[in-house]
């Protein structure tokens, strides 16, 4: 047995070995080794026949409040209604969507990895089970053609990537020689009780890159403890690559490219590289998520066996029943006792985030190195493998004793970028827009644990994003957003954002000394499901670009009253309100 073979192969790294690349692109009928493990999966077949994408501008609905249904409850998502059809959004699960999409720019390879194994097993995506559910003529999920509803069931499962959940499992496996990794996914295909997507990473300067994740489909013995791990890759439809694996050398190797017309590249690791990791299918199969921006996660309590399995795998792949309501047990009462924030961002920019201990995580462009000094602190590493990088996430557990804000740094990367970057917690969804980090640029920001307050810094150029907070007080408050930009600061001048929901105000100011003109945006989402909207743009009402708006007294259509702290004494009480009138009449925001 394959067990047998390679349980005796935990062995030091010596190098990387010769042969591997020459097994790897392909091995002629004579020199084709013996199937010891297969689950019966046919990329010609049972993989799709589009390949992996990145940014996808032709369809709008890649992730709806359908979706966000799905995953985390209607209780949680919506402030009015239930179903797909006539839910309202809270505005935090609007803007946690829009920058999902956004992430998802980076590549879908995990999204299609999970929709081709779970088509394979026959688990359903919204009532559809067959390719001819979900297009026409179609007999096998090679034949479903790029639309929105396929595009819809690659990036729902790609969305996942994003929930503690489906990642929690991966991390100790990074630390598994190879030839544990392979004994892993031969065991599994064996005993047919869970599935696994392979990913394989690069490390480079000192970080996780060009992260890739495909599904492990057979496993071949090419003799000297050399093994093929037979894989689907999305980003060649319709072929069978190779992970080569020396399980006495503890090396692999995968020869790959993002593009089938571009070159491919080797990606390569030992025992120590920590380069290749699994996750399982089940995790990727529950009923419910844990909402990480949801002002309480109302999941409703009971069994709700059939729910779970009816959204999984046949119960002979799941886990079991008991230990599913233990762990969602514990899960709860953890996320009671501990708060947490997650940091997350599109585009290929290095973070490095500070707390208020002065504990680092993230990357040091300046040691080129990653650090994970906040105890407890998670890295996620998102896979995409489209046309950039996609940054990680980070989870940080926050310590209610320490109320400074976090610092956080995005760097450059090989060439300008536009990021949005993304925090978020419990009852709120703040950040920063359309963020540019040069080559080799530094920009600093900060970001209260509660989310009230942000800052950001501006570099030479002197470019400055939009700041927004989005908030969740509860079906039965209000739920805001509020944007703040359109100006740009002088060279090391900060802007900054700060929310007082309890008085109903939001402070914003800079402090370059030049008149700038500020372009304002609230949207209230009402209970009841009623949007009110509110712009004013070029925004100067008085000498000192110190401002307050009091959106506590808004009614929805007569003007806002603001206030400049005319005389920089940092008091509001003492100053003249303005009326400031809304410049668009109010559009309610489509789901």
């Amino acid at each position: 047995m394959l067990i047998q073979k390679i349980s005796v192969c935990f062995l030091l790294v010596l190098m990387f070995a010769a042969p591997l690349l020459a097994i790897e692109s392909g091995a002629t009928e004579a020199t084709r080794g013996e199937i010891v493990a297969e689950i019966g999966f046919d990329p010609k077949i049972n993989g799709f026949g589009f390949r992996n994408f990145g940014e996808n501008p032709d369809y709008d609905e890649d992730l709806t409040a359908d979706d966000l249904i799905r995953m985390f409850g209607a209780e949680n998502v919506c402030i009015e209604g239930s179903t797909a059809r006539d839910c309202v959004l809270y505005e935090t699960a609007e803007r946690w969507a829009e920058e999902a999409i956004e992430k998802m720019n980076g590549g879908h390879c995990d999204g299609f990895s999970v929709a081709s194994l779970r088509m394979f097993v026959g688990r359903p995506f919204k009532g559809r089970k067959k390719p001819a559910d979900f297009q026409r003529g179609a007999v096998n999920l090679f034949d479903l053609q790029k639309n929105q509803i396929t595009s819809n069931y690659v990036s729902f499962y790609q969305t996942l990537t994003f929930l503690r959940e489906t990642y929690e499992f991966r991390g100790p496996t990074f630390q598994k020689k190879p030839s544990q990794i392979l004994l892993m996914i031969a065991e599994a295909m064996e005993a047919k009780k869970e599935f696994y997507t392979l990913e394989v990473w690069m490390k480079e300067a000192g970080k996780y890159t060009r992260g890739h994740a495909i599904v492990p489909i057979a496993v071949e013995d090419m003799g000297g403890e050399i093994y093929r791990i037979h894989v689907y890759d999305n980003n060649y439809p319709g072929q069978t690559k190779y992970v080569v694996i020396d399980a006495n050398k503890e090396t692999w190797r995968y020869h790959t490219a993002n593009n089938p017309a571009e070159t491919a590249r080797d990606y390569v690791g030992n025992a120590t590289s920590n380069t290749l990791g699994l996750k399982r299918l089940s995790d990727r199969a529950r009923a419910r998520y844990e909402c990480p921006f949801c002002d309480e996660d109302e999941e409703e309590e009971g069994d709700d066996e059939e729910a779970f399995y009816d959204n999984g795998l046949p119960k002979n792949f799941m886990l079991n029943a008991s230990f599913v309501r233990a762990e969602r047990r514990e899960k709860r009462r953890k996320s009671q006792e501990q708060e947490e924030l997650n940091v997350s961002a599109s585009g290929d920019i290095d973070i490095l985030i500070t707390d208020g201990a002065g504990k680092r995580v993230g990357y040091d462009a300046a040691k080129k190195n990653s650090v994970n000094e906040i105890p407890g602190a998670l890295v996620n590493l998102i896979a995409g493998d489209g046309e950039e990088d996609n940054a990680p996430e980070y989870l940080l557990p926050i310590n209610p004793a320490n109320k400074k804000p976090y610092k956080i740094t995005l760097g450059g990367t090989d060439s300008e970028e536009t990021a949005d970057l993304q925090i978020y917690g419990s009852g709120f969804v703040v950040g920063f827009s359309d963020v540019s980090v040069d080559k080799n640029e530094n920009l600093n920001m900060t970001v209260s644990p509660d989310g009230r307050e942000l800052s950001f810094t501006a570099s030479a150029d002197g470019e400055t994003p939009g700041l927004y907070i989005a908030t969740d007080d509860g079906a039965d408050r209000p739920s805001y957003e509020f944007e703040i930009g359109g100006i740009a600061l002088a060279a090391g001048n900060t802007v900054t954002v700060k929310l007082d929901p309890d008085k109903g105000l939001i402070y914003f100011k800079d402090d370059d000394g030049d008149a700038d003109k500020y372009d304002v945006s609230i949207s209230r989402t009402n209970p009841n499901g009623k949007v009110d909207v509110f712009e004013e743009f070029d925004m100067e009402i008085g000498k000192n670009n110190s401002y307050v708006l009091n959106f506590g007294a808004w009614d929805g259509k007569s003007d806002i009253c603001a206030k400049d702290d005319d005389d920089a004494d940092g008091s509001f009480e003492d100053e003249e309100c303005t009326e400031i009138e809304d410049e668009e009449v109010p559009v309610k925001k489509a789901n």
